[in-house]
This record gives structure tokens, sequence and C-alpha cells, in this order.
């Protein structure tokens, strides 16, 4: 491998991030096929103790596979997969790891793998810090006879910091590109078990200084509480203000995650200052909307949405609607 073609590898992956109308999985897999052969993977992102799949991209596979794998004695005796979450970033090779012939007498390999054309394997996994999240990615050959050599793992092992870091690149430019950059600040994103997949850098600070103690990967509960409240109520928003900053909180269907929830973080005094209720209160009158349109989302009288109107317009010092939406942004 010469290292003019990892060098380029390496750039045209960071090219595939900032594509955001393009889904990044298949996009890096592709990348890295030009430089290792292999006939399948998967790419997928859990916890391993507790065995969980939060998202699966899977590369020349059936759907089945995943149903398969949920099986609690097929994921047990994943020996490869154990292999690379023990030691992240190092590629565990199948022909590394068990003879020929006890691979063979598996159930594993007779149910799940030869079924679906999988007769070599090679795996890493990397450890996300703040989430607790594993990311992982596993290559697949069909010929029984060419197992992944050295040169095909220090191939991934150099390219996967890229592949992984490229990933949370595109989320956050995904993410990013709807969230009104003149009124927020801090930005984040979790899946619907409240373990946080992307965030700004200045999340955890937050979130320590709100709850003191708060250790991830999931967020805070009051934040989660919001997010399902928000669900089962199929509001477009929720609020929770604490310690001068306004946690909102909104559904989002997230690409490579699915069902998840947008988290920004407004620290502004006088919007923390206004109540859940003030909050949503604003949002709609900032629109445009009446005070009996607003009752009418609300389930509210409109003489308790004119008063919340008033209360909000007061508690931010400004004097009529074309302020309130200056100061709310555009939604």
């Amino acid at each position: 491998m010469q290292a003019q073609q990892l060098s380029n590898a390496t750039l045209r992956i960071h090219e595939a991030s900032d594509q955001a109308e393009t889904n990044y999985r298949p996009r890096a897999l592709a990348l890295l096929g030009e430089l290792l052969q292999f006939d399948s993977a998967v790419w997928a992102s859990g916890t391993h103790t507790p065995h969980r799949l939060n998202s699966v991209y899977l590369f020349n596979q059936p759907k089945a596979l995943i149903a398969l794998y949920e099986r609690e004695f097929l994921f047990k005796q994943d020996f490869v997969r154990c292999a690379a979450v023990s030691q992240p970033g190092k590629a565990a090779r199948l022909s590394e790891l068990k003879p020929r012939a006890e691979f063979e007498a598996m159930l594993t390999y007779k149910v799940l793998c030869r079924p679906l054309g999988i007769e070599q394997a090679m795996a890493l996994a990397r450890i996300n810090q703040l989430t607790g999240l594993y990311e992982y990615i596993a290559l697949w050959r069909k010929s029984p006879t060419v197992p992944f050599s050295e040169r095909d793992a220090l191939i991934l092992e150099l390219l996967s910091a890229h592949l992984f870091a490229g990933e949370q690149r595109w989320l956050a430019r995904n993410l990013k590109s709807e969230t009104p950059s003149d009124r927020i600040r801090v930005y984040a994103m979790f899946d619907k078990f409240g373990v946080l997949r992307v965030a700004d850098t200045q999340v955890a600070d937050h979130f320590i200084a709100s709850w003191p103690g708060w250790r991830g990967p999931v967020v805070p509960a009051p934040l989660l509480h919001a997010a399902r409240a928000s669900k089962q109520a199929q509001a477009a928003k929720t609020f929770t203000t604490l310690d001068k900053r306004c946690y909102e909180v909104q559904p989002y269907r997230c690409p490579l995650v699915g069902e998840a929830f947008k988290l920004n973080i407004i620290h502004d005094a006088n919007l923390a200052a206004l109540s859940p209720r003030e909050a949503a209160v604003a949002q709609l009158y900032a629109k445009g909307l009446s005070h009996k349109e607003i009752a009418r989302n609300l389930g509210s009288a409109p003489a308790t949405v004119r008063n919340q109107c008033m209360a909000v317009l007061r508690k931010l010092g400004i004097n009529n609607k074309a302020e309130l939406a200056n100061r709310v942004g555009p939604q």
C-alpha cells in the first residue's frame, strides 16, 4: 500500500462527510473497498453489555441478518465482535482467532454465516468516550480460502479513526443545518434510549452546571422525560428551564440513527426565565398566530393565552410581536 493511496482515501473520506445530501456509511465503505477487497459488510453502533444495537447499516446483506443476529445464542458466539470490542482500534481477524474446523463446527456458522456467505471476517471497534457506545465495522468475504491479511488489517486500522470521525461530522452537519445559528449556541442529538449520539463540545459543561454529578452517556432524566412527553403529545417542542438555560427538545428523524431527539441549549437568562408553557406560547406567538389560534393549539382558553403573552413580553423586556420574533428566532 502506497502512502499516496492512503492519503487520497483519507481526503475522500473527509469530503464524503461534507456531503450532507449523501448517506455517509455506504459512501465511506465504498472508499474503503477501493483499498481492500470484501464482499459484504456491516457498520453498526450499540452497547456491548447489555447487548443492544442502536443503528445498523448492511452492505450486500439482507435485513434478515439483523433478526437472526438478535438471537441471544448467536450474538454471544460472535467471537470476532467480542475480540474487536475488547481491543478498540485493533482489527480482529477470524483466521487469527479460531481454527477453521472449529469455526465451521459452531452453530453460528451453520445458522448465520454459511447461509449468508460469511466465510471470512475482519472487524474493528471504537468506544465513544462521550456516549459509551461502540462503533463497529465488520468486513466479510465469501471465500473460505482467502482470509483477511495483515495488510488488510493495517488499512482498516489506519483509516478507522477517519471513518468514525467522518460519520460524527456528517451527523453533526445534518443536525446543524436545521439549527438556527443566530439563537442556538449549543446543540446535541440523542436517540430513543436517551444516549447522546452527537454533541457540541460544550454540552457536557452545560449538563454538569445544571445537574451536578451528571455523567454520560444518557442525557439527564428531565430531558429524557421531556423528549418522551413531546413524542406522546405529538408536540413540536418541549422546554425545560434551569440555571439560566433553556433546554429545547424536539423529535428528530435522524439519518443512520432513526427515531431521535434534537436538543438545543439556549443560554440566555431572559429566555430561560420563561416557564415551559410560556416558552411554547412565545414560539407560536412569534410565528404570528393569534391568541385564539394559540389557545386551540395548546388546549387553553384565549384569555389565558393573552395573559401568558403579556407575561412573556414583560419578562423579555420587549414591547411587541415583531421584537419577540427577533428574540425567539426563526423556527
